[in-house]
């Protein structure tokens, strides 16, 4: 482990781009909101929705508004109280439009939009949670040359940054795991501070600790050719979805106005909620994963991680919450170690090992050689 005082304290930063980046992705949701406001007024909508839909509108328009004010507005004190206000204000705005989406959106969203939706999410978290985090960061097994760069490339397309970045980051999370002031996204510094805070005002590391832990894996080929199209997959990502509906629409219904509406409709849902959700639910990792759950496999090493089993999280996030067994087993390709612990990424990984024994053909790539738990440490 890494000793903190063989480095220079790092110092905070302010990620003007980071703020205005998410800000405008919120904006983008209220957008959304906007619609599916209009959508519901048509449909005779409950009073409740109604006011529901008002009230989070104002939260995402004074939210974003007062986060946007911190790139402006430089005292500490004055800068720490309007991000913490707007992104309380923000987050509650948020939570209520997503309940409100999955009331109202199947009005306006058709099939194959919610289809595309979910593959474009589970696509991109399975990128973050294999290629990023269980390869990249951990080498918890092995594949081939078209695995890996599928799997960086859908992590890329989460707009999470490259992976070299994303890696070295979460490395210093582990060695630094909860030191106040060392860990990027440490609990003890706050809730919020672990779930996104850390991005919008992060710790600017020393270049002597920063290469350290890049020396480790800069000279992975992988890591270093992702460098070169990772902003390409992340447009393409945001980009993709709305082209294909404008293209279907347009020869279906021959209408440029419908396909632009309908290309309008899909860049909210395809592009702009999903990555807020793919956002979200990563950042849940290091704050409510820290918060609740079992602490059957809590260890100090892990500080405050705990599992959160068998609930939405453990599937929205492809069984990442299982927090408390990382730190425990951190280089480990498969968390889920009881039935009712829903690790999805070890079981899609355990399956496709499978599949290569069936299929052991090199051009697939599939992954092999998953390190697993010993029962004895169980």
């Amino acid at each position: 482990m890494v000793q903190a005082i063989a480095f220079a304290d790092p110092q905070r930063g302010v990620s003007r781009s980071a703020i205005i980046g998410h800000s405008l992705f919120h904006a983008g949701a209220l957008l959304t909101l906007g619609l599916l406001l209009g959508v519901t007024l048509t449909n005779n909508p409950e009073p409740w929705m109604t006011s529901s839909i008002m009230i989070s509108s104002g939260a995402f328009v004074v939210g974003s508004i007062l986060l946007l004010f911190t790139t402006i507005w430089e005292t500490t004190r004055i800068r720490s109280f309007i991000n913490s206000a707007g992104f309380y204000i923000l987050v509650s705005g948020l939570l209520v439009l997503l309940t409100l989406f999955m009331i109202g959106g199947f009005h306006l969203f058709h099939v194959g939009m919610w289809i595309l939706f979910g593959m474009y999410y589970f696509g991109t978290v399975f990128g973050i949670t294999a290629g990023y985090h269980r390869w990249g960061t951990h080498e918890a097994f092995e594949a081939g040359p078209w695995f890996i760069r599928t799997v960086l490339f859908l992590g890329a397309m989460a707009s999470q940054k490259d992976a070299l970045w994303w890696i070295i980051t979460h490395l210093i999370h582990h060695s630094m795991t909860e030191r106040a002031g060392w860990d990027p996204h440490t609990p003890k510094e706050g809730f919020w501070w672990a779930h996104i805070f850390w991005i919008w005002f992060p710790y600017q590391y020393s270049d002597e600790m920063w290469q350290k832990y890049a020396n480790a894996k800069n000279r992975n080929p992988f890591l270093i050719e992702q460098l070169r199209y990772q902003k390409f997959a992340m447009w393409f990502s945001l980009l993709s979805g709305p082209a294909i509906f404008f293209v279907l629409t347009l020869i279906t219904e021959a209408s440029l106005l419908e396909a632009i509406i309908e290309a309008f409709k899909a860049f909210l849902l395809v592009s702009v909620l999903r990555t807020v959700l793919v956002y979200h639910t990563t950042f849940m990792v290091n704050s409510v994963s820290h918060a609740w759950g079992s602490k059957r496999y809590s260890t100090p090493r892990g500080g405050q991680s705990r599992d959160l089993v068998f609930g939405p999280l453990a599937i929205l996030s492809l069984g990442e919450v299982l927090h408390a067994i990382h730190h425990k087993f951190q280089n480990v390709a498969v968390y889920g170690v009881r039935w009712n612990y829903i690790d999805l990424t070890g079981m899609i990984l355990l399956a496709l090992a499978a599949a290569r024994r069936v299929f052991p053909s090199e051009s697939l790539g599939l992954p092999y050689n998953l390190r697993r738990i010993p029962k004895e440490r169980l």
